[in-house]
């Protein structure tokens, strides 16, 4: 009788043991499984935020850099406000004219303040800094001749070392192609 009683606590026992384990290894893969859901790579949207004709505006700075302020309306497509992130978490970017390629434009500031509401177009500033020296010129040479047909000049051959500019929202995955249709302002 001992012996039936000591059988019986043992089989109660290896079946919760093994109940326990297989509830344990469901929730374990449950969990990976989930894990991997929240942090596959994501596709990158570009149809939820649009970019209208650009302004362009130009000068050389005291600091012998040019800098160029691309002036773009973005219109948002979602139903949430978009917040312009930081730029930690976002990028400005040109495209090669060689293909493709993005190239990133470490020099690039922007409002980061800046909400754009659903269904609204709102401008975005992009600020890029030309550093003259890494193009081999001085502001002295960009400005002979006090006219601005060197800067001019300087800003046509950056323009044709680009293929149009890319904004990337790292958190969001959104990216904005901003469109090479430039119009030279003041």
């Amino acid at each position: 009788m001992t012996n039936e009683r000591t059988t019986g606590w043992k089989r109660i026992l290896l079946r919760s043991v093994g109940f326990g384990m297989g509830i344990g290894l469901g929730l374990g893969l449950v969990g990976l499984c989930l894990a991997w859901y929240i942090n596959r790579p994501k596709a990158w949207r570009s149809e939820m935020l649009t970019a209208n004709k650009p302004e362009i505006t130009a000068g050389v700075g005291s600091d012998n850099a040019v800098h160029v302020h691309y002036a773009y309306g973005l219109t948002n497509h979602t139903g949430r406000e978009f917040t312009m992130p930081s730029t930690y978490s976002g990028a400005l970017f040109r495209k090669s004219p060689e293909g493709d390629s993005l190239v990133k434009l470490d020099s690039a500031t922007w409002d980061t303040s800046l909400r754009i509401p659903p269904g609204q177009t709102v401008t975005v500033a992009f600020n890029v800094d030309y550093p003259l020296a890494d193009y081999n010129t001085t502001s002295t040479e960009i400005n002979a001749g006090g006219d601005s047909k060197g800067l001019i000049s300087f800003l046509t051959q950056r323009m044709n070392e680009t293929n149009g500019l890319v904004f990337l929202d790292y958190v969001d995955n959104f990216r904005i192609e901003l469109p090479r249709n430039w119009t030279l302002g003041r």
